[in-house]
């Protein structure tokens, strides 16, 4: 008898797991990247990295761009929200300043795709890309007339005629000047508008003006508006292309949103113009992203009654994110004025809102003695930022 139940249980297993294997391989599949590494264009300021991107099913991708060395991800271009359609693909191009790479011949190049609809799975796919290499050519030039030593001379009237040529040439090398380019646009940043702290979830503006100082021609310098941190590092980066007409001045405007995974601390940003091969870099001031610990506060009274559960309701706000509430019961220690004794510890439970704004409670055990109740609520954030209130002393009512 058993072995007839095992009969009848094997198919279905079998069938099961075929079904869980195809759920696997379809939502896998669902989108396809192909970066073309034979089609990337390096050049003396930019590097346009070509890439496809096919839908297998409907879906929403927010997509970002990565340099990755000694497993440290630098960002490098704007992030993108694309929405798919089941068969279509989607031509982009990541352009990004040359500086970036330095000295690198080879760089890992990092896309990351965070679906967002239906599902919600994160996908990576890196590719190693190695810069051509640059031939140079060395070209020799013959003078029209040979200089030689005087034992190879066979015409004596020759030799002054191949010394004075001589001096010629060195006098002409010593004539040389390396003459530095100077820009013909001119990059001024407004202080309006600009701030020396931020909170997370502001945004950063800029305002800044290009002039032509040329009075004849016109001009289109290439503008990279840079968000850095004080060590240089690129947060996050955007491209202006500017044409100005001879002696005209334009003004331009940039947001950078402050996301919650922005490391709070000192940050700068760039402005670097390229025109004719020629760059001109002007720098902000530093500024300051602010990580500020919670925010606890109390929508109601406390009130605590006899023989009674009691709910205490708090309000914890924070700039990126809430991560632990707690209820902390205390009593004064005895022959101290200020000083308490924990009694118990117990998370509040988020009721409403969320981890960056909600409503926590808590609901205390029934209340036996008569006297006071005494606690405080202690709140942490995801920067370790920790918050507590004043110890409260609630008269117990009847």
């Amino acid at each position: 008898m058993k072995y007839n139940k095992l009969i009848y249980f094997i198919p279905l297993l079998i069938i099961g797991i075929f079904f869980l294997f195809v759920k696997i391989i379809v939502n896998s599949s669902r989108i396809k990247v192909i970066v073309e590494t034979d089609k990337i264009d390096f050049s003396s300021s930019t590097v346009k990295i070509p890439i496809k991107i096919f839908a297998i099913k409907d879906s929403v991708f927010h997509i970002s761009f990565y340099l990755t060395e000694k497993n440290v991800k630098q960002k490098i271009f704007n992030d993108y929200i694309i929405a798919l359609k089941k068969g279509q693909d989607y031509d982009l191009i990541c352009e990004f300043n040359n500086d970036i790479l330095k000295e690198k011949n080879t760089f890992l190049f990092l896309t990351k795709l965070d679906e967002l609809l239906p599902d919600k799975k994160e996908r990576l796919y890196s590719v190693l890309i190695k810069k051509p290499v640059e031939v140079v050519k060395t070209t020799f030039f013959e003078n029209m007339v040979s200089i030689s030593t005087p034992s190879k001379v066979v015409v004596p009237e020759e030799k002054k005629l191949v010394k004075e040529e001589k001096v010629v040439s060195e006098e002409k090398k010593e004539e040389k000047i390396v003459i530095k380019e100077k820009p013909d646009f001119e990059i001024v940043i407004s202080s309006e508008r600009f701030k020396k702290k931020y909170k997370y979830d502001e945004k950063i503006e800029v305002i800044f003006f290009v002039k032509n100082k040329t009075a004849t021609s016109q001009i289109k310098p290439k503008i990279d508006v840079v968000l850095k941190t004080k060590f240089g590092t690129i947060v996050s980066s955007q491209t202006f292309n500017v044409q100005l007409l001879p002696l005209e001045t334009k003004s331009f405007s940039v947001e950078f949103d402050i996301l919650k995974d922005f490391l709070a601390g000192n940050y700068y940003i760039e402005l670097v113009g390229f025109l004719n091969n020629v760059k001109h870099v002007v720098n902000s001031e530093d500024f300051e992203i602010v990580d500020f610990p919670p925010r606890i506060s109390f929508p109601e009274t406390p009130v605590i009654r006899y023989k009674l559960a009691n709910t205490i309701l708090v309000e914890v706000e924070d700039d990126k994110e809430v991560t632990e509430v707690k209820f902390v019961e205390v009593i004064q220690k005895k022959k101290t004025i200020n000083e308490y004794q924990i009694i118990t510890e117990s998370p509040m439970i988020l009721v409403a809102g969320n981890k960056k704004a909600g409503l926590y409670s808590y609901t205390t055990s029934k209340i036996l003695k008569k006297d006071f109740y005494t606690f405080y609520i202690q709140a942490k954030d995801s920067s370790e930022n920790v918050t507590k209130t004043e110890v409260f002393k609630i008269k117990i009512t009847k």
